[in-house]
């Protein structure tokens, strides 16, 4: 329970998450309209700027009296049912966005977690903006312009003048327009769909720069486009599809083709000059003027340099240099206007353009007279005249606003790159077509694992058809935020996500796609579980412990004394140790439920409050009649946790126990007597052996010592046995056999080291001092008799001892008789010695051992033969009587 609630408030003070348990309070007619603050962990301070001394007892409209009553409202609802909601909530008070999850852990309390999602909004809000922005660049643009989404050019949409020349309506797919209704040549050459720019550049990763391809048209119409394209990478670099700008020039080149044929055929038709010159010339001008149109709609200027330093610029071309003058304009002078990082490439670029007749095709950054910087791309080829005289000419054109949008879209995708939620576009179908470096960590994918996969791949049970559910939703203009279900990793781990899905429209609004952005939730699942089991692992110990737990606080009077105390719980052992019913001791005061209580455990309670140190003592009391152990342990300031247990039984123990002990000191005192007793007989016997001699051997004296030593060794291992067993009732009867022998042998072991021991001894035979005492001493006298006279003239023998019981032989049961149980025994002490003379017998001897032996057995009410066949052999039958139980 410890180790789970330390775990519990490890969590509690660590998590990020803001948490606050709160208790519903209500007015006279039992309606819902404050809560008041239980609890709160650190988090909470952190995001609200408020301490937890400053809240803690106070209720929400007390310390936020601006408070969103009706958002207060929506949580008290959910204090009485078992619904958890979400909510996403701007804070007045913190100026904040909140992901706010409310649930009651119990009737009449809610809790509430919530984080920081301001800065989400921020950027989901620029990303918007943003997005809108980009959209109005492509479509304001004068080129067509298409974008490939993928690296097999398969998902291929375009701006509006590249919509309308492949007939295709906004946002559709322009892939299935391109090939094959249209034909495309270059050179007479006819391309395949591989041989196309953008395809070129999707599929081998190249730029493809200024390609004049002629396209046939479904309707039998040419035209000639000028193009260019460029591949489009992922964030690893890899090709992830391409983007491709034309220019129809259809106009220029037939121009360009009749000049051809009128150079041509000029022999032949030198009398047609005149007439031919001035059709050309018209052809010419109005191509020209249809050039200038273009140019000025476009943001465009045309140059021509003759290569002696001057420029001739159009109006277009000064306007676009940022001048006023019409003059030409100096090589310098153009280069000077040239961001430096970009000049000297320029210049490379052009040097390389005349002296090899290649085409020139550079972007760069110029400064304006304003001091602004503006992109400009300038493509141009190299013309020679008649006279030898080599020209240049070109077109120039403001990229500055494509630029612009450029590095939007970058940032914009380094936004989503770099973000730690997965960020996921997929068609309406299901297919994936934009995956972040989130995305890659949540689920495991890389983007080239997964672009083109159905979401499915994603979902661990796709047979419920929850996607397709979600995208219907979506499609019906429903919203799906944190959305909670479980996804699939690549691993095979399923893992806890929040989803938030959101619809991605075209230029004419029409759905095009879903946007999902996805939270990994599995720590916060496996934490909101953890602390579920812990509470209720709590509220199980709580309810099912056996010791009285209760939850109390301190009242005190306006003197500072502790006067009484407010149980603020008590588990079920409690009210039953206690005597009075759970629900009626809840809520109410110790002196309340026992008005006559002792002012002594007021001063016991106030004593732990103050030093915070616990108290345990023993108190009798008088209502339930039992004694108990009482343990007071300080939660916080003016709250305690008391534990009680019931020890009557042990009370009751502890005088019985004094009684036992009184009674066992008696009966010590008892055996203690008896044994002297005992021993003063036997040393009687022994000094009547040498009453009528008139002559006293030394030897014989000693060995009757010895003797007499032996036997009172023999009741002293039985009182030593005893009181090792802990106790004075019973001994085990084979274990002190075998000492008993041990010690008999280490006695007489000079000139009987070849005598050995055999002993087959029943396990845990057990008997009192009244069959025990008797039995050692015939054993004793016994096995020394053997010893010293068994083996005379011998370095060999065996000396036996047999112990077991032949079962019960009868038992009484009468109504003025305990029930009684007579088990009979036998004894076998026996040698392979020289034997025992045949004139010896136990009914009439003169030895002091064999008498003792006789006198023992009567006893014991038992009976002893003597066998002589090999050795001597002593045979004793006894029986011990039991109660019953």
């Amino acid at each position: 329970m410890r180790k789970s609630e330390e775990r519990y408030r490890t969590l509690f003070m660590n998590m990020t998450d803001g948490f606050l348990l709160a208790e519903i309070i209500c007015n006279k007619e039992g309606k819902p309209y404050d809560y008041r603050y239980l609890e709160v962990n650190p988090a909470f301070e952190l995001h609200t700027g408020m301490k937890r001394e400053q809240i803690l007892g106070r209720t929400v409209l007390e310390v936020f009296p601006h408070v969103d009553r009706k958002r207060v409202e929506k949580y008290l609802e959910i204090a009485f049912t078992d619904k958890a909601k979400h909510f996403e909530v701007f804070s007045q008070k913190m100026c904040k966005y909140l992901d706010v999850y409310v649930f009651s852990p119990e009737k009449g309390k809610i809790a509430i977690i919530f984080i920081d999602i301001t800065e989400r909004k921020q950027i989901e809000e620029k990303t918007h903006q943003r997005a809108e922005e980009i959209e109005t660049v492509m479509e304001v643009a004068p080129i067509a312009i298409l974008i490939s989404h993928d690296p097999q050019c398969d998902n291929i949409t375009g701006n509006k003048m590249a919509n309308e020349f492949y007939g295709v309506k906004t946002g559709e797919n322009v892939s299935a327009n391109i090939v094959p209704v249209r034909r495309y040549f270059h050179k007479s050459h006819e391309l395949a769909t591989d041989e196309l720019p953008m395809q070129k550049a999707a599929f081998k990763g190249i730029d493809v720069r200024n390609e004049e391809i002629d396209v046939l048209l479904p309707g039998g119409e040419w035209r000639a486009l000028l193009g260019s394209a460029s591949p489009l990478h992922d964030a690893e670099g890899n090709v992830r599809g391409g983007v491709a700008a034309f220019m129809d020039i259809t106009q220029r080149k037939k121009a360009e083709a009749k000049l051809k044929e009128t150079l041509d055929n000029l022999e032949e038709l030198v009398k047609q000059r005149t007439e031919e010159l001035e059709k050309a010339y018209d052809s010419l001008k109005e191509s020209e003027e249809h050039l200038r149109l273009t140019l000025e709609g476009s943001k465009a200027g045309m140059w021509m340099w003759d290569l002696r330093a001057n420029w001739k610029i159009t109006p277009q071309m000064n306007a676009l240099l940022g001048r006023s003058e019409s003059s030409p304009i100096k090589y310098e002078e153009f280069i000077s206007m040239i961001h430096p990082e970009d000049q000297e490439r320029v210049a490379q670029a052009w040097n390389k353009a005349i002296e090899c007749k290649d085409f020139y095709d550079q972007e760069y950054r110029i400064f304006l007279p304003d001091g602004s910087i503006h992109w400009l791309s300038s493509k141009g080829s190299v013309i020679e005249l008649h006279s030898g005289i080599r020209q240049l000419m070109g077109i120039t054109t403001d990229i500055t606003e494509r630029k612009q949008a450029e590095e939007k879209i970058r940032y914009l995708a380094n936004i989503v790159e770099s973000s730690n939620d997965a960020i996921i576009t997929k068609s309406l179908d299901g297919i994936i077509t934009s995956w972040n470096k989130g995305a890659e960590q949540i689920y495991g994918y890389t983007a080239e694992e997964i672009l083109g996969k159905n979401m499915t791949t994603l979902v661990p049970f796709p047979s419920d058809h929850e996607m397709e559910a979600l995208i219907e939703r979506i499609k019906k203009g429903e919203k799906v935020e944190h959305y909670e279900t479980l996804r699939l990793r690549k691993d095979g781990i399923i893992i806890n996500v929040s989803l938030s899905l959101s619809p991605v429209f075209d230029v004419t609004g029409k759905l095009t796609a879903i946007s999902a952005i996805v939270k990994d939730i599995t720590r916060s699942k496996k934490a909101e579980e953890a602390l579920r089991k812990s509470k209720e692992q709590y509220q199980t110990l709580f309810n099912s412990i056996s010791e009285g737990f209760a939850n109390c606080k301190a009242i005190y009077n306006e003197h500072g004394t502790l006067c009484d105390l407010l149980i603020l719980d008590i588990n079920p052992a409690g009210a039953r140790l206690s005597g009075c019913e759970r629900e009626a001791q809840i809520g109410k005061t110790m002196r309340e439920i026992w008005p006559d209580v002792e002012d002594y455990w007021f001063e016991a309670y106030q004593k732990v409050d103050q030093t915070g140190e616990s108290i345990q003592f023993e108190n009798f009391g008088n209502m339930p009649g039992k004694w108990f152990t009482i343990q007071i342990d300080r939660i916080e300031k003016g709250q305690f946790a008391v534990t009680f247990r019931d020890i009557t039984e042990k009370k009751v123990a502890q005088e019985a126990l004094a009684k036992i002990e009184t009674a066992r000191n008696k009966e010590i005192h008892h055996r203690i007597k008896n044994n002297l007793q005992v021993i003063s007989s036997l040393l009687d016997l022994a000094a009547e052996k040498f009453r009528n001699k008139n002559h006293l051997d030394s030897y014989e004296v000693l060995e009757a010592f010895r003797e007499s030593q032996n036997r009172v060794m023999s009741i002293a291992y039985i009182h030593k046995e005893l009181h090792e067993g802990e106790g004075l009732e019973k001994l085990n009867f084979s274990l002190y056999l075998e000492k008993l022998a041990e010690n008999l042998f280490q006695t007489y072991s000079v000139g009987h080291s070849g005598i050995s021991l055999d002993l087959d001894l029943e396990d845990n035979v057990f008997f009192d001092t009244d069959i025990a005492v008797p039995l050692g001493m015939i054993v004793n006298e016994l096995i020394s008799n053997s010893l010293k006279y068994a083996f005379q003239g011998r370095d060999k023998g065996t000396i036996r001892i047999k112990l077991f019981s032949e079962g019960v032989i009868n038992e009484s049961n009468s109504k003025d008789e305990l029930k009684r149980k007579n088990t009979k025994y036998t004894l076998t002490v026996s040698d392979n010695g020289i034997g025992i003379p045949d004139n010896i017998n136990l009914e009439n001897t003169d030895t002091l051992g064999l008498q003792l032996v006789s006198t023992l057995v009567d006893q014991l009410d038992g009976k002893i033969k003597i066998g002589r066949d090999q050795g001597t052999e002593f045979n004793i039958c006894f029986n011990t009587c039991n109660n019953g139980d």
